[in-house]
């Protein structure tokens, strides 16, 4: 008969593994904290955005009126100068992509028709 030690299971988890994926989940978790907290920064930063506060392309000597401070400041300025920069780039695109989904069908050929060419 094969005497097992009593500390030892036959077929049991391997506890590195188990370990290797508790701290994989905590990382996952305080990294979705961290995530929810810079997105309530940036939020509050945005609502209270003043053209004003001193940042990166104001020479303001004024005092800072962002809730956040200095840096939810700067954060909302870079945060607007990038988002104004996308929404100018989707704009300038928009009619040509409008002009594409209207000209051609889903099957990619060209279906403008014109009543005067009838």
């Amino acid at each position: 008969m094969a005497s097992i030690s009593p500390g030892r299971r036959s077929g049991g988890a391997d506890w590195r593994a188990i370990l290797r994926r508790s701290f994989r989940r905590s990382a996952e978790l305080l990294g979705g904290a961290a995530l929810f907290v810079l997105m309530v920064f940036l939020a509050l930063a945005l609502v209270s955005y003043t053209q004003t506060d001193p940042s990166g392309s104001t020479a303001s000597g004024s005092p800072v009126e962002n809730w956040m401070g200095l840096p939810g400041a700067w954060a909302s300025e870079r945060l607007l100068v990038l988002c104004n920069r996308v929404a100018d780039r989707v704009g300038q695109k928009f009619p040509d992509v409008l002009f594409g989904m209207l000209a051609f069908g889903r099957d990619g050929s060209f279906t403008i028709d014109r009543a005067d060419q009838l």
